[in-house]
């Protein structure tokens, strides 16, 4: 079995034997898994980034600076 494959709910497919336009496509899909992999790692990074900056914040909040409304 080829190491392209496309799922589907029917089956499994062999890429290699698919037509040029199906092999263009499947590449294309690969690559655009690939960067949404890599943006979810780094959004889970600034996110991350962004709670420990949350918290330092809230370490260091003043009372005397509390806006009254």
């Amino acid at each position: 079995m080829s190491n392209f494959t496309y799922k589907t709910d029917e089956g499994t497919y062999d890429v290699e034997m698919m037509s040029d336009n199906a092999k263009i496509t499947y590449n294309y899909l690969v690559e655009i898994q690939q960067e949404l992999d890599s943006l979810t790692k780094r959004s889970n990074v600034l996110l991350a980034a962004k709670q420990t900056f949350v918290t330092t914040m809230n370490d260091n909040l003043d009372e005397e600076a509390l806006v009254k409304t």
